[in-house]
């Protein structure tokens, strides 16, 4: 392994990437970053043999379906490949306002956005909520665009077990009640398939004045009447202040929203 003192290289940051062997031979030899040839449903080709696709998020079988595959040729022939800028400097387009109106209509929201990506709506979901004087309840599993709207509201952050309601009660009982507070869960944990036990999280939320901030990534379209997702699965879509997920999972696109 090269050492960033003895290179030639004099600027210090790219004598320390140029350097890092370790990372290298990761991107190289590592079992999961393969590269595939071709794709049709669950099944993907590489290097002449096919392979069944098991960490696939297309819970629904739309990424091949022929209305989606029809919906996006006619979609590129009247609007082309991009908008060729953000909605704040370009403007949006009015395919924005029905799917955003739509979405706030199927999941009985006041309203939605829609973001160019999961991670950002997800991320934006909480920290576009949260101030630096409140008081963020955490499941110590949630997804790390979750975390990252943690970090970046700069609000104080608390921990709870995973998918547990008890310990949440416990350490929420604790604060003082005058602090504003918010709770952050995930319907379905994307690592684990746990289903959140929502109605009893809610339960203590609301006891304690908590804003309720759910991740619907992995259970919109899946949960639920007609997909609606876990807080629809359980009956307590009213008792949710903000809901965020991904049209990457179910839907097999890409973006996000936030409800």
């Amino acid at each position: 392994m090269a050492l960033p003192f003895l290179s030639k290289e004099k600027n210090p940051v790219l004598a320390r990437i140029r350097s890092d062997e370790s990372t290298r031979l990761r991107l190289k030899y590592d079992i999961y970053y393969h590269t595939f040839d071709g794709q049709t449903g669950t099944r993907v080709q590489r290097e002449g043999r096919e392979y069944v696709m098991l960490s696939s998020n297309d819970y629904l079988g739309l990424n091949r379906h022929p209305k989606v595959l029809e919906a996006g040729r006619k979609a590129l022939e009247e609007w082309g490949s991009s908008t060729t800028g953000a909605r704040l400097a370009n403007g949006g387009r009015s395919f924005h306002l029905e799917l955003e109106e739509e979405l706030a209509a199927f999941l009985r929201k006041e309203a939605c956005h829609v973001y160019t990506a999961g991670y950002l709506a997800c991320s934006s979901a909480v920290e576009g909520f949260a101030e630096r004087n409140d008081l963020i309840f955490a499941d110590k599993n949630l997804h790390s665009s979750l975390w990252s709207g943690i970090h970046l509201s700069g609000a104080r952050c608390e921990r709870f077990s995973h998918n547990n309601p008890e310990h949440f009660s416990q350490i929420i009982a604790d604060e003082p009640e005058e602090i504003p507070k918010i709770l952050v869960l995930e319907g379905v944990y994307s690592m684990e398939g746990h289903v959140a036990k929502l109605p009893a999280f809610v339960e203590v939320a609301k006891n304690h004045n908590a804003f309720v901030v759910l991740d619907e990534a992995h259970s919109f379209g899946i949960l639920g009447d007609k997909g609606r997702g876990t807080a629809d699965h359980f009956g307590i879509s009213d008792e949710i202040d903000v809901l965020c997920g991904s049209f990457s999972k179910a839907l097999a696109s890409t973006g996000g929203f936030v409800a």
